[in-house]
């Protein structure tokens, strides 16, 4: 794990200038639970948690939290590039919560998202595009941890329809992540529940 920081509860609200426990709660977008998944800090996590944090606030500014941004025209790096262009990028990251922080930055903490999916966090939350949680994942043990929690690796929601799988190919993710997949026997043709071939053999041919 990397850990980014470990914080006393005084030093986290004074850093991300909370005037108290109970704004850092209150607060819209990036609230305590947000600030200490994307810190790492997984005992600060729990004892957020143990604070009565609520784990499901919207982050409509989610660019603020320095997330992964993908441009539309990219740079041809991990993660980047996927087509979408910053207002796709806003659109869809309008609704993430801390549990989807921790997914799409597995590669920092995998024991935040434990920690979270341990706490009564969703493993088959979907965003208002019908995105599921596991097409954000970064690493392999991101995607087989929320499948051990009965994420559903075929699901599919409205209104885009898109599989977790779709959305790792539109992210460019990891090889690992689709070795992962198709071991978990992620469909590689399923489309709005049809079988139907997809442009995604170039992301998967070589595994």
């Amino acid at each position: 794990m990397q850990v980014l920081h470990t914080w006393s509860l005084e030093e986290f609200l004074s850093y991300f200038r909370f005037s108290s426990l109970e704004e850092s709660f209150r607060r819209k977008g990036m609230g305590a639970m947000a600030c200490a998944v994307l810190s790492a800090d997984v005992s600060l996590v729990r004892h957020l948690v143990a604070l009565k944090a609520p784990l499901d606030v919207p982050l409509p500014a989610i660019v603020e939290a320095g997330a992964k941004v993908s441009t539309a025209s990219g740079s041809g790096g991990r993660g980047e590039g996927f087509g979408l262009g910053m207002r796709g990028y806003s659109i869809e990251r309008r609704d993430w919560t801390p549990l989807h922080l921790a997914t799409a930055h597995s590669s920092n903490s995998i024991e935040s998202l434990a920690a979270l999916l341990e706490l009564r966090g969703d493993p088959n939350a979907s965003n208002r595009l019908g995105h599921p949680l596991l097409g954000i994942c970064d690493t392999a043990e991101a995607v087989e941890l929320l499948v051990e929690k009965r994420a559903d690796v075929n699901k599919l929601s409205p209104p885009t329809m898109a599989s977790p799988l779709v959305l790792a190919c539109l992210r460019c993710a990891p090889p690992e992540v689709f070795e992962s997949f198709i071991k978990l026997k992620a469909d590689v043709n399923l489309v709005q529940g049809q079988r139907e071939e997809l442009g995604m053999w170039q992301h998967v041919e070589e595994l």
